[in-house]
């Protein structure tokens, strides 16, 4: 890559050695544009750092960095202090501040919201990602505490727009955020295979009943899932 890349790409991994190859291959396929992928170890104890290694030997546009294990937020907060284009690092982003580490989760609803507050947004008609789903993703193992921090992103975007000041809702989400959470509950499991279930459910029925039926193999009296299975066809 000859300058600087048009496109910053960053991304926060921990153990995710399994998934990561495909997640890879499919960033790295489009080349529309001069990209750089920074994709941020977070500590992994698996082969996610081997993995990062081997990518950047094939692919001059990625560029794999490493730190202690520090959250997600943080892990973004350095690919992005790290990233080359114009597009990440002179435009907005370090004026509204970046990544703020209080907010353990939905940090980038915290950040899209303040990111607004200075200039006008364009919805895109089109699918431009795909995310695979599992349900091991912190997005529903950690469901409740995502919701949490959403609702105080959104508070505090409250506190800002009406001209106050937004202190006690970074405060709650620093308190909240002082918690880290425990090894995943079997309930924290089940969760992980509804909410898995649910957005199959229309398209994939068959997938659908099988990821309700692990649910209830780890949580027998979660109602919703119970329902859904029962009226599920597939």
């Amino acid at each position: 890559m000859s300058g600087a890349p048009e496109i910053s790409v960053v991304m926060g991994v921990r153990n995710a050695a399994a998934s990561l190859p495909d997640t890879l291959d499919s960033l790295l396929e489009q080349r529309e544009v001069e990209s750089e992928l920074i994709v941020v170890d977070d500590g992994s104890t698996d082969g996610t750092w081997s993995v990062l290694e081997r990518a950047a030997s094939q692919d001059e546009r990625v560029r794999p960095l490493r730190q202690a294990a520090q959250g997600l937020t943080v892990a973004l907060a350095t690919g992005c202090q790290a990233a080359r284009a114009p597009l990440v690092v002179r435009h907005l982003y370090r004026k509204v501040g970046g990544y703020r580490p209080v907010f353990r989760f939905a940090q980038d609803l915290d950040l899209w919201l303040r990111l607004v507050d200075h200039g006008p947004h364009v919805l895109v008609p089109r699918v431009l990602v795909e995310a695979a789903h599992r349900p091991t993703s912190t997005t529903f193992l950690h469901h409740r505490l995502q919701v949490r921090f959403a609702r105080l992103a959104l508070e505090a975007a409250r506190l800002r727009r009406s001209g106050r000041p937004e202190a006690a809702a970074l405060e709650a989400a620093g308190h909240l955020a002082r918690r880290p959470p425990g090894p995943p509950s079997r309930a924290d499991r089940a969760a992980g295979h509804y909410h898995v279930a649910s957005r199959l459910r229309r398209t994939h029925p068959e997938h659908a009943r099988r990821h309700y039926r692990e649910a209830l193999a780890l949580a027998p009296w979660h109602v919703k899932s119970w329902e859904r299975w029962l009226t599920t066809r597939g």
